[in-house]
């Protein structure tokens, strides 16, 4: 396995190359707009599954994305380096309920800020922004019950319950910590509200897309996890651990059903 997070949504081969030498075979949207990167490769498979590349000079950072379905309103986000953003989610109110990193397979499309500028760039909602989750090091319980019985939790305070969403590492930013100083990884607890198997047709391997609710936001959250690493997944299990949050405005969507619709048209795109 290259990597958890390109496992989650189906991306494996015996070497960063060789995948990278498949996508390209089955065609990839290029785009030479960002002043970060000579060039971004994107890969939209038919599962939803996206490989993005981000090319410099000779060197290439892959990761992968997904295809979102639903935006999370109100949510604002600003990039802390070229590839990964602050978001913020709110709640129904209005007040800022949730902070984590995420990468971003458009990063062009976000400005850049600094901890400083939060106030500012939080007065901006992004009607499209969507997000959702990549496994990395997750356990499955199959029930709330057998979670609650695993999890150490305040006996005054009740049982816990799950749809958390927490990021350990936002507080290190604003306290002055560098975006290359922080963690990878945000901390998730999800009830699973329904399951679907997909296919990645690059590779031929399945993974699992998960979707819950998590407290706060009646906006469904994707997770996506390898099949291989989530056998036991079902309705109503409880996923916990930590994830890759992902982040996307749905231009590559765009791209992808344009792709997916004009199936003859050979080789790739360029923006």
């Amino acid at each position: 396995m290259l990597s958890s997070d390109l496992a989650a949504v189906g991306f494996d081969a015996p070497t960063y190359a060789e995948l990278a030498d498949a996508a390209s075979y089955r065609g990839l949207t290029k785009f030479n707009g960002s002043d970060a990167f000579d060039e971004l490769l994107i890969y939209n498979d038919p599962s939803g599954a996206r490989l993005i590349m981000a090319v410099q000079g000779t060197e290439v950072t892959m990761f992968p994305s997904f295809t979102v379905e639903t935006a999370f309103w109100p949510a604002t986000a600003g990039m802390i380096d070229d590839l990964t953003a602050l978001v913020y989610l709110f709640n129904t109110q209005g007040e800022p309920w949730c902070a984590f990193t995420a990468l971003v397979d458009e990063p062009f499309t976000l400005p850049f800020i600094e901890a400083s500028g939060l106030v500012d760039v939080c007065s901006d909602f992004y009607p499209e922004l969507r997000v959702a989750t990549l496994a990395m090091d997750t356990e499955i319980y199959p029930d709330v019950s057998a979670w609650a019985q695993a999890t150490i939790w305040d006996p005054f305070a009740g049982p816990p319950e799950p749809g958390e969403l927490y990021n350990p590492f936002v507080e290190d930013y604003l306290g002055g910590a560098t975006p290359s100083e922080l963690g990878n990884g945000t901390l998730l607890t999800l009830q699973v509200d329904a399951v679907e198997t997909r296919t990645n047709h690059l590779t031929g391997l399945n993974f699992h897309v998960a979707t819950g609710e998590i407290k706060g936001r009646s906006t469904p959250l994707q997770v996506c996890l390898s099949a291989e690493h989530s056998s036991e997944l079902k309705v109503g299990c409880v996923i916990e651990g930590a994830v890759q949050m992902i982040a996307t405005d749905g231009l590559w969507d765009g791209l992808r059903d344009y792709q997916q619709a004009n199936p003859d048209r050979d080789g790739g795109q360029s923006l």
